[in-house]
């Protein structure tokens, strides 16, 4: 997570241009098109300045998306903490509720990280890369969740980083999600990740018509 995201500008002047067509047949009703540009809207996200992209323009479009092809979402209120050392996988595995051990490189989980009574501390996304483990979790909780993972470390090679400042992610939703991961096999959250970090600022609205096109 960045603060602003990188994708801010961007997505501050973002404009959808709608139209609607009025063709109520009763008389005295009103006919033609009505065209207005539809801006972002944001809220606040906890108490850091983080702020979540709401809507661009038409939530029951958006929803639609979700629904019948894929949407992109910039996740601005996700932290990061990353995980090194050959003992990486067996660590996280121990102490989440999710089975983990059995993981290969480009998978992603999702997984409850408790306490050492059993409480939940975050739920968050593993994802595994050849070298390392992303842990995605809100931006809220990752203090707690780094100490937390720090204090369980002893003699394991592990080496627990928050990397949140530097990283950035970028959810792909949906049903056909699937058919824009990339070749290499990565996550996809972890794939955009990795080019946000280094300051590539995407041009959303470009990105969204060309790979998904109308919502039919």
């Amino acid at each position: 997570m960045t603060i602003p995201s990188p994708l801010q500008t961007t997505l501050e002047q973002l404009e959808v241009d709608y139209t609607a067509q009025h063709d109520v047949q009763r008389e005295g009703a009103a006919t033609g098109q009505f065209n207005t540009p539809l801006l972002s809207e944001f809220l606040p996200w906890g108490e850091s300045g983080c702020g979540v992209l709401a809507t661009t323009g038409i939530v029951e479009l958006e929803y639609a998306a979700l629904q019948k092809s894929a949407a992109i979402y910039d996740a601005s209120s996700r932290g990061t903490i990353e995980l090194s050392g050959e003992d990486r996988l067996e660590c996280i595995h121990r102490l989440t509720t999710q089975k983990l051990v059995d993981m290969k490189t480009g998978e992603s989980r999702l997984a409850f990280i408790t306490s050492r009574r059993g409480g939940v501390l975050a739920d968050v996304i593993v994802h595994i890369f050849p070298d390392t483990i992303l842990i995605d979790l809100d931006c809220t909780a990752v203090e707690q969740v780094f100490d937390h993972l720090n204090s369980y470390i002893v003699m394991e090679d592990v080496q627990v980083q928050n990397t949140t400042e530097n990283t950035h992610w970028l959810w792909i939703l949906g049903p056909e999600s699937n058919k824009h991961l990339p070749k290499d096999g990565l996550p996809l959250r972890c794939q955009l990740s990795f080019w946000a970090s280094r300051g590539l600022r995407l041009q959303l609205a470009q990105q969204i018509r060309s790979l998904f096109g109308k919502i039919a």
